[in-house]
């Protein structure tokens, strides 16, 4: 993990916008004193926007998107009810409850900046941003995915990184900085994550299996197909754990893996996404030229 690293511009480059991530941070982070000369409440909109606008000044990318989840739980669910059972689905209707009164802000802001906005009923944003990955992918073309959700780590490679900020600290995942945290590289991330659980999607994981076997599993096996071929190997308490919760295994990793088939041809024609980003842009400006100020 590489701290305050000043990334390097690379052309071609493009930036993806995990949206709801976004959109809920700065929604329950930013002060509510930030209303409109309407008296609308902005605040969660102009956090988001002020946040676009210094990534696309930090990487001056030649195309930039959002990826947006939809309104209400998504496919999963329907696959395994208790997936993501910690989080809220519906909100109240008023500007005070509901985050998503602030998405026509948002959508006026990013047309006037250039951003492409995408989304698909039912889909989660991280698998909107999966399926744009691999339509970029190899292209000669560089993805930054901003976001903070480490789900997204499992698309690192030498053309795509992720950078997460918090405050004035950044992070730019490389494929050599997911391996240094996780011990593992990228491509067994969701491997790892079935066996550890992840709190923050209601899954649990094995018990007795944490972050540091887990790694040493991988690390020793390769892969989970082996780490069960060689159960015999494996201490009795740490077979026996694989052995009786392989169904969960199992479906941890049908509901951690990003699917990358979201149906977003159409929307990502070369037509849609083709004009460069504006970059001389402060947030002030844009909440003044929507009328919001």
């Amino acid at each position: 993990m590489m701290q305050d690293r000043q990334t390097q511009e690379i052309k071609n480059t493009v930036v993806l916008f995990d949206g709801h991530n976004m959109l809920f941070r700065y929604f329950w982070g930013m002060p509510r004193t930030i209303i409109s000369t309407r008296g609308d409440l902005i605040h969660g909109a102009y956090g988001f926007v002020a946040a676009v606008i210094q990534h696309l000044q930090k990487f001056m990318p030649a195309r930039a998107i959002v990826c947006f989840d939809s309104e209400g739980p998504p496919e999963r669910v329907s696959r395994e009810h208790t997936y993501k059972q910690n989080r809220q689905w519906e909100y109240g209707s008023t500007p005070q409850e509901n985050p998503f009164t602030q998405l026509r802000f948002i959508e006026d802001a990013m047309s006037l900046l250039r951003v492409k906005i995408v989304a698909s009923p039912g889909v989660e944003a991280d698998d909107l941003i999966a399926t744009c990955t691999r339509l970029f992918r190899g292209t000669g073309t560089h993805i930054y995915i901003a976001s903070t959700d480490q789900d997204l780590l499992q698309l690192v490679d030498e053309g795509v990184s992720i950078y997460l900020r918090r405050g004035k600290k950044e992070w730019l995942f490389s494929p050599s900085d997911v391996e240094a945290k996780y011990g593992v590289p990228a491509s067994r991330l969701v491997a790892w994550r079935a066996m550890v659980g992840d709190a923050s999607d209601n899954l649990p994981g094995v018990p007795g299996i944490g972050p540091t076997r887990a790694t040493m599993l991988l690390q020793r096996y390769g892969s989970l197909p082996a780490i069960y071929e060689n159960l015999s190997a494996l201490t009795p308490q740490m077979a026996h754990a694989l052995q009786e919760h392989r169904q969960r295994v199992d479906r941890n990793i049908d509901l951690i893996a990003l699917r990358n088939r979201a149906p977003l041809e159409r929307q990502l024609s070369l037509e849609t996404v083709a004009e460069r980003p504006i970059l001389n842009f402060n947030v002030r400006q844009i909440f003044r030229l929507l009328g919001l100020f």
